[in-house]
């Protein structure tokens, strides 16, 4: 056997290991999606393509009917199709590990022989080598510190907390009791990022701390006692939750190094640090 021989089939062997990698790496239950989708696609993809093999075997025009009319109709329908399927078991992965996945990409590449295997490549191509857990935490990450860059609040180290200036914003409601407050529209989503990363450095899981939740639909709703100080103290890392009228907020952690942490971690570069 010749070494060129030996060469072809080590790179056929690895790129082999490759293709059996990606579809190892989902689950039965995301297997199991992603063949309910291609076969609805290729069943009416199939009906598609006969429709057209029909048309262009069997063409009419006259001047009542042009057969190019309907073929052009249903080539346009199979590459709707073929964007559907494509949308559809991405968005599976995306809706079930909370990632973002480029689908336009994965649309400008394939046309209706495209397989789920093949949309599953691209996937873990796109992940970059990374789990869905962790492109999900690195993509939380990259909202956060965008959310800081594009709000001029570049997030503080003072002892054992951690400030962000100008992060919420507050609809306000004068009464004869008293102004009472709530969270504007718009910092409701920065506020459920911000509680995300939060929890995820005090539990390492996915999803927001059940009281930090509460404490998002309180902020809902007007009062006259929203900025008072949330305590946490039943965490380990994060002790309390405090946000201001002139639109600061401050978290406070069990010690200065977890709250030094979390700005390297989360917020991207350290902040200055305060008293």
């Amino acid at each position: 056997m010749s070494m060129v021989t030996l060469f072809t089939d080590d790179l056929l062997a690895k790129f082999e290991e490759v293709q059996v990698t990606n579809l190892e790496r989902i689950d039965e239950s995301d297997r199991a999606e992603c063949l309910k989708l291609e076969q609805l696609f290729k069943e009416t993809a199939s009906f598609m393509q006969t429709y057209l093999d029909f048309i262009e075997r069997h063409e009419v025009k006259n001047e009542w009917f042009d057969s190019n009319k309907l073929s052009k109709e249903m080539t346009e329908n199979l590459e709707d199709l073929t964007k559907r399927f494509i949308r559809n078991t991405v968005y599976h992965f995306e809706k079930k590990y909370d990632v973002q996945i480029d689908k336009e990409s994965i649309i400008s590449k394939y046309n209706h022989q495209i397989s789920y295997e093949q949309i599953v490549d691209e996937i873990f191509l796109q992940l970059g080598g990374h789990s869905f857990q962790e492109k999900a935490i690195t993509q939380l990450k990259d909202k956060l510190r965008k959310q800081f860059h594009e709000g001029y609040s570049e997030p503080e180290l003072r002892n054992k907390k951690v400030v962000i200036q100008n992060y919420l914003s507050w609809n306000d409601w004068k009464l004869k009791s008293g102004n009472e407050y709530s969270l504007r529209y718009e910092s409701k989503d920065k506020l459920m990022v911000l509680f995300e990363a939060v929890s995820h450095f005090e539990t390492g899981n996915r999803g927001v701390i059940g009281s930090l939740n509460s404490l998002i639909s309180g902020y809902d709703r007007y009062s006259k006692f929203q900025f008072e100080k949330f305590e946490l103290d039943w965490l380990n890392k994060v002790q309390s939750f405090k946000p201001f009228k002139n639109r600061k907020v401050e978290i406070e952690f069990a010690s200065h190094e977890l709250a030094a942490q979390f700005i390297k971690d989360y917020c991207g570069r350290m902040g200055g640090e305060g008293v």
